[in-house]
């Protein structure tokens, strides 16, 4: 996994490696940006392709006045076989992220039974 702080001035322009087989997003914090071939604002997301076998370059050009503050983070598909997770949105705009329906929605239970605890392991035995 990678997770990245991209700070770039305004007018220039700078490239990044996407390990192979990795997909990701990237959110813009502050400024605009260009990714790739997709624009993203302030505050916005644009999600990226999976790369290939070969390592990927991602090309970040900063056309704006300010400089572009983004968050790049990638990783590896989280299912095996390389489907699609499945994502199950909440009401607050958080969203759990498995395997399968049956897992997502399992993962919402634990935490609407207990929100305090959700995520944290129990202390060794």
């Amino acid at each position: 996994m990678q997770y990245l702080h991209v700070a770039v001035r305004a007018g220039a322009r700078t490239a990044l490696i996407i390990p192979p087989h990795q997909c990701g997003l990237v959110y813009t914090m502050s400024g605009l940006g260009t990714f790739g071939a997709s624009s993203v604002g302030a505050r916005q997301l644009g999600l990226l392709s999976p790369a290939g076998e070969e390592a990927s370059v991602l090309h970040i050009d900063n056309g704006g006045e300010d400089t572009l503050h983004a968050l790049l983070v990638t990783g590896l598909p989280l299912t095996a076989d390389g489907s699609a997770p499945v994502y199950k949105k909440l009401g607050h705009g958080g969203s759990f992220i498995s395997e399968s329906e049956d897992g997502a929605r399992a993962m919402q239970a634990r935490y609407e039974a207990d929100a305090e605890s959700f995520g944290k392991s129990s202390p060794a035995a």
